[in-house]
């Protein structure tokens, strides 16, 4: 491609009055217009503007509490995915108030803790009516050390702006355009296909056309008349590609239209670094069905040389990166070069490179389409985001550490100053206050959040009864309901029917209805409540306690769904830590530690159920939320640790973007006001199923540390709390806003977490045949060690000495193990455990096999 020999900048941000970092800058955009038309591809026009960065109208939020007049936002950037950051940029999604804010001008960002202003760049600005901004993305770059946490602010200016800093050149001509970055460029021709992406040493060309989408969408069917079908791709005859450039990103923009408002927009976001190129493809349905037919985010054929597409595991931690069948993908050539594909969120075939016919496609979701159901009425677009990161990293263990450094880009928790605690008390306790309670549990918790301590006292005096407190009463009734069920066991039972089975215990309820009795033995005077828990739990692991093929424990209820076992472990190590319980306890934690509960992947998923998956399926938002939400809770109440990855605290706070409503709206069924749509649900899956299920993703982050005055999180779990008043609400989600209320407020419910074993070092192992001998360095406080074996480093993985098999084996007090039936190329995992079972920490990473 050839350009001329002139740079287009078009860009106003302001400049540094000192060194690199650290220094006061300032943002704004840049912008530069290529509108081009018609299919051929021919420049039409080029002349300055700022509608890239720019987004449609949009109201002001309505602020809790009153704007202060310095400090606009907090803003908490945390580091989840265990890797250092070092000018990571930052995404600062900030929705405004009246009056806030009339020009980005007034804003600076600065640390909290004090210190000179970092530069700043905005996108998807978006003004009100009466001009003023609403609602903006801002970005910064940012130094992190792995799992590290730094405040900032965001305040009025209150001094004149520096001068403007240089955005990234841009060198734009009839044929395209190319963005030069520190390490290299990125080329688009002029139709906007992804011409060529070079970072350092690693670079990938694409043939003259470039690579494009190539989207088929179905409108509706009428009587007699098939559904017209819409091409999205580079046949298109209505088209246009904007750019704008900034000082720390450049951005293109490609919008192509069909008819009946049918239409696709692909960004790019090409940052100054260039380690990695962000595409995001969002499909408008228009106004039929909107069935994808075929969804290709990129489609193409390469340049210099063949490549071969490789998969990656998806795991996050090191150790149990393959436990799950889950996996990215890049496109690799013999010359050590690849192009690594990660998704926002991974799952299904989002963001995953195929080759066919020479043709290289990165693959979009699949499956979609508008449906009438409940809140799948509010969908407008189908959108997703994958980085693409060039590298030369060449081994597969290089190959997952360039993915872990890409998983999980850093969003900002945004809060108001009027966020308080007891704002969100008072918004729960509208919502709380509307719903009509499930049983004397939800009616007692429910009435302690109201009312408080004594009336939830008096509701608990006339209820529980005495039998709810005997397990083998509690057992005999699930055996007779069973029974029922397969004439006295002339069949076995279909999964639909196994929760039926369980008669009173079946998980379903124990969890979605009454989990909150473990919050109700911990704040009234009440024993039963506990006794009934702990019956409870004990005659669910009788009926239903179960131990895998691996050796892992496990509740077998409907698919074997981890959320479903969520009630009876949070009932068995609460109820049983009071009660002595050893054993109990000690299934009921196994459940939760084992490795295909630990193995999450991408940004903290996990499958739907509790062992390890084979398939890289798509996951569900809504019960990976609900199962780390249940683990936290067990951890505050017993003080365990489950071992839950600091990513899960960031599953809603993540999804906040200022564009959302256009994507989706909020929920069906109205009764009040619709509510301004501040998350984007496509950020946290990739399907409609269960569409909008946020259910207690809101609340998760403020468990983190609770104890925290004024924990980060507060205003979104303030706004979404408040945009349930007067809606309608299914009746188990009663239980986790009240979990979420005491649970954030309540001293007494917070227990100091007990300290376990480090993680094992020093492990080797020695082959002679069949036969494998595996060694280690002894841990302080260890009474004995766990010694868990896979077939290939990183998983699935067997657990060698599980006390929960038919035959079970005791840990092994001391090194070495001996594994008499070892397969050829065994890797081991050994985890120290404490004096009562409780495991230590996995090690960083397996033995090599």
């Amino acid at each position: 491609m050839m350009f001329p020999n002139f740079l287009i900048f078009c860009g106003v941000a302001l400049r540094p009055s000192g060194g690199r970092r650290g220094v006061s800058r300032r943002l704004l955009a840049c912008a530069g217009l290529l509108a081009l038309v018609a299919a051929t591809g021919t420049a039409a026009e080029r002349s300055p503007t700022h509608a890239t960065f720019a987004g449609p109208p949009a109201d002001y939020a309505e602020l809790i509490g009153r704007s202060d007049e310095v400090i606009r936002r907090t803003l908490s950037v945390e580091e989840r995915a265990g890797v250092r950051r070092d000018g990571d940029l930052v995404r600062v999604p900030v929705f405004f108030g009246p009056g806030e804010c009339r020009s980005l001008e007034e804003l600076v960002i600065v640390p909290a803790g004090g210190g000179a202003s970092v530069v700043m760049q905005a996108d998807d600005v978006r003004r009100a009516a009466d001009g003023g901004i609403s609602r903006a993305h801002l970005w910064f770059p940012v130094e992190l050390a792995p799992g590290a946490t730094q405040a900032f602010q965001l305040e009025h200016r209150t001094t004149a702006a520096p001068a403007a800093d240089e955005p990234m050149p841009v060198e734009a001509g009839p044929e395209g355009l190319r963005v030069r970055t520190a390490t290299g460029e990125v080329e688009f021709t002029a139709e906007g296909g992804l011409q060529a992406i070079r970072s350092g040493a690693a670079q990938w060309r694409f043939e003259d056309a470039g690579a494009f989408p190539r989207v088929r969408v179905a409108g509706s069917a009428s009587k007699g008349k098939p559904a017209e079908v819409f091409s999205l791709d580079q046949s298109a005859s209505r088209r246009e590609v904007t750019w704008a450039s900034g000082p720390l990103f450049a951005k293109v923009h490609v919008r192509i239209e069909a008819s009946e408002g049918v239409a696709l927009e692909l960004e790019y976001r090409i940052p100054r670094d260039g380690r990695e190129l962000v595409l995001s493809v969002a499909v408008f349905p228009g106004a039929g069905s909107g069935a994808l037919r075929e969804n290709r985010l990129l489609r193409g054929k390469l340049v210099g040389g063949t490549a071969v597409v490789r998969e990656i595991p998806a795991g996050i931690r090191s150790a149990l990166r393959a436990e799950h069948g889950y996996t990215i993908t890049a496109l690799t050539r013999s010359s050590g070069e690849s192009l690594l594909a990660v998704p926002l969120v991974i799952g299904g075939s989002n963001g995953r490179w195929t080759m066919q016919d020479g043709d290289v496609t990165l693959e979009g979701m699949r499956g979609l389409k508008r449906e009438t159901e409940n809140e799948k009425r509010t969908l407008t677009a189908y959108w997703t985001e994958v980085r693409l990161v060039p590298t030369t990293a060449g081994t597969d263990g290089e190959l997952w550490g360039a993915y872990v450094a890409h998983a999980q880009p850093l969003v900002a928790v945004v809060d108001e100053p009027g966020a308080t605690v007891a704002e969100l008390h008072g918004a729960l306790r509208e919502v709380v206050r509307e719903m009509k309670p499930v049983g004397w549990r939800q009616e007692a918790a429910r009435a302690l959040v109201l009312e408080g301590p004594e009336a939830a006292t008096r509701i608990l005096k006339h209820r529980p009864v005495a039998r709810e407190a005997n397990a083998e009463k509690l057992a005999a009734s699930a055996r007779n309901a069973a029974a029922k069920l397969t004439g006295n066991g002339a069949r076995k039972l279909r999964e639909d029917e196994k929760g039926r089975a369980y008669g009173p215990l079946d998980p379903y309820h124990i969890t979605y209805t009454q989990s909150a009795a473990a919050l109700l033995a911990a704040l009234t005077d009440v024993p039963d409540v506990s006794r009934v828990n702990l019956a409870m739990a004990s005659a669910v692991r009788e009926i239903g306690g179960r131990a895998d093929a691996q050796g892992y424990p496990y509740i077998d209820c409907f698919a074997r769904t981890l959320n479903m076992q969520m009630g009876p472990t949070l009932f068995g190590l609460t109820a049983g830590a009071r009660a002595g319980h050893v054993a109990l306890v000690r299934f009921y934690r196994d459940l939760a530690t084992a490795p295909p509960v630990l193995g999450v992947f991408g940004r903290g998923q996990r499958p739907y159920t509790g062992a390890s998956a084979k398939n890289g399926d798509q996951t569900d938002f809504l019960y990976q939320s609900i199962c780390d939400f249940w683990l936290r809770t067990s951890e505050l109440l017993t003080g365990e640790n489950l071992g839950l990855h600091p990513l899960a605290y960031g599953r809603y706070t993540d999804c906040i973007d200022v564009m959302a409503d256009r994507y989706h709206g909020v929920a069906a069924r109205p009764k009040a006001q619709e509510p301004l749509v501040r998350a984007n649900f496509y950020r946290g899956q990739t399907h409609t199923h269960r569409w909008l299920g946020w259910s207690c993703a809101p609340y998760l982050r403020l468990l983190q540390n609770p104890a925290q005055p004024n924990e980060p999180g507060l205003t979104e779990a303030i706004y979404y709390t408040r945009a349930q008043r007067g809606r309608w609400k299914n009746w188990p989600d009663l239980t986790h806003y009240v979990l979420a209320d005491l649970l954030v407020r309540e001293p007494r419910l917070w227990t100091a977490r007990v300290e376990v074993p480090a993680a094992v070092d020093g492990i080797t192992v020695r082959h002679d045949g069949s036969t494998a001998t595996v060694t280690w360095t002894p841990t302080r406080g260890a009474a004995g060690y766990r010694v868990y074996r896979a077939e290939r480093a990183g998983g699935p993985y067997r657990w060698l000495n599980s006390p929960h098999v038919e035959n079970p084996v005791p840990p092994t007090p001391a090194p070495p193990f001996i594994d008499p039936s070892a397969p050829s190329g065994a890797s081991y995992v050994v985890v120290a455990e404490d004096v009562h079972g409780r495991p230590g920490a996995w090690p960083e990473r397996s033995t090599a096999p």
